[in-house]
């Protein structure tokens, strides 16, 4: 079936029966080594046998043509001669091997895996263990594949660099997301990792390791997350805005869907301590303090791919950058959030709850939220529930602002957009029509104006369900499509000069 060489029908037939060779960055084409009928990586003059976005093989697995009775491509063994459609990465016995040739104290998070186990079943993450924060700096053990983020107030002001690394000498070692801080935020380092370290769940951040040195010649701290590997949601909101195609291309309802009912549980889950969608009569944790996130934004929403290659599945949404997160303690309370008590902002003025906006602008000068109004979890909700509206409303000239009113601007922009002015007809966010009218009424329940006539996360979490359930957008179809998010190809660069 196949010819050796790379020519586009090869790659296309390639494409259409292999699910890992569909997730090939755009530059990358495939090849086949006569001898073994092996797969072969190829981009210019490059070759290699590692996959440049999902990384090497566990040992001695390798892709395959397998050449009857139609040759498919499969994973091969062989050792054993096995051939599986399923990816070995992911396997119990490969994710032991990983474990063990891991440094002792990076076995913990060099052991952790996604969401779900080997056979697609959801997985309890309050089982696993968390690796203790450290007191000594071990980034030597790590090397960088890829600088998000060179500590120059690129991204935010709040880390002192943003990375994506690898475990040195380990094969198979998963990518991973170190967030340092200088040694003037170990505060806020503290802070952060703490409530990191705590949440457990599907569409949150997960937490690797992390280490604290507050003493000694040079203080530090960092925080290790997993690599989210498909970019933001901003990113793919930006990709539908990019396209210039009649007809115009619109995000697929049932997307907006599972973003929303994702991140719901999420908010639910940081108030309560655990997951509605797998215990839907769970009660509050008496033991957990309800967080509130503070800056939800498109920006801080990422997607990461599924552990199984070619699943049909939507990507994972995952909240992310718990910098301006807070613990919500009652008033009074010892350990209540500095900004809590005082009603002094912060967050991301563009998605700032009507309440937390001056009417018409702030008249403020010390930067303070509205008398008797401060951070919610009724405004992070208002938020989300903007962020949902924003990918409905792509393409929009205005792109991941389309929520707000750009009418007439006659005060300085950052004071215009931290007021109630701008917050579009000052009431609820409705979608177009070409949505269904339960997706609307949810965005627009999420959004009312009045902090009262807002439910909590938890409340909004059933009535999302029951409006999921009216508008027959339960299944994941139709796909994204392969221009949307951003495909990386990290585990190419950090594996450039492998051999196998």
């Amino acid at each position: 079936m196949f010819k050796n060489g790379a020519s586009k029908e090869t790659n296309r037939k390639a494409k259409e029966i292999s699910a890992e060779l569909r997730g090939l960055p755009p530059e990358w084409n495939v090849d086949f080594d006569n001898a073994q009928l092996r797969v072969v990586y190829t981009k210019g003059s490059e070759r290699t046998w590692h996959h440049p976005t999902l990384g090497r093989l566990p040992e001695p697995w390798y892709l395959k043509i397998i050449t009857k009775p139609n040759g498919d491509i499969r994973y091969y063994n062989p050792d054993t001669e096995e051939k599986t459609m399923r990816d070995p990465r992911y396997t119990d016995e490969n994710l032991r091997k990983v474990t063990q040739t891991a440094p002792k104290e990076h076995q913990t998070s060099a052991s952790s895996r996604r969401n779900r186990d080997q056979y697609g079943r959801p997985l309890d993450l309050n089982l696993f263990e968390r690796a203790p924060i450290k007191n000594y700096d071990y980034s030597r053990d790590f090397e960088v594949v890829h600088t998000i983020d060179d500590g120059q107030g690129g991204i935010g002001g709040m880390n002192g660099g943003v990375f994506v690394v690898r475990l040195k000498n380990v094969k198979g070692a998963r990518l991973e997301v170190e967030k340092k801080f200088p040694p003037d935020l170990l505060q806020f380092a503290k802070e952060e990792i703490g409530i990191v370290r705590k949440v457990r769940h599907a569409s949150m951040t997960s937490y690797l390791s992390s280490f604290i040195v507050e003493q000694g010649p040079r203080p530090c701290a960092s925080l290790f997350m997993e690599f989210c590997d498909r970019g933001s949601l901003r990113d793919l909101i930006r990709q539908y805005c990019k396209r210039n195609e009649q007809p115009v291309q619109r995000i697929p309802e049932p997307f907006a869907w599972h973003v929303f009912g994702c991140l719901l549980d999420a908010l639910s889950f940081l108030q309560i301590g655990v997951s509605l969608a797998q215990h839907p009569d769970a009660q509050l944790d008496p033991k957990w303090v309800p967080i509130l996130h503070r800056d939800i934004k498109p920006d801080n929403i990422l997607l990461r791919s599924r552990s199984t290659v070619g699943t049909k599945n939507y990507f994972y949404c995952v909240l992310s950058d718990f910098g301006l997160a807070c613990f919500e303690y009652p008033d009074g309370h010892p350990l209540q959030n500095d900004a809590q008590k005082s009603g002094g902002k912060c967050g991301t003025s563009a998605f700032f709850a009507p309440e937390l906006c001056q009417d018409p602008y702030p008249r403020d000068p010390r930067e303070r939220f509205p008398t008797g109004f401060r951070h919610s979890r009724r405004s992070d909700l208002w938020a989300l529930g903007a962020c949902i509206f924003v990918l409905c409303n792509a393409p929009h000239p205005d792109q991941d602002l389309s929520h707000l009113s750009f009418g007439s601007m006659k005060v300085d922009p950052s004071l215009w957009v931290a007021g109630q002015q701008p917050r579009r007809d000052k009431g609820k966010l409705t979608i177009s029509v070409r949505y269904s009218r339960p997706l609307q009424k949810a965005i627009e329940i999420a959004t009312a104006w009045s902090p009262y006539n807002r439910p909590s996360p938890q409340r909004m979490l059933l009535e999302f369900n029951t409006l999921l359930k009216a508008s027959g957008f339960t299944k994941p179809e139709p796909p994204l499509p392969e221009w949307a998010t951003r495909v990386h190809e990290y585990f190419g660069k950090a594996e450039r000069n492998s051999k196998r």
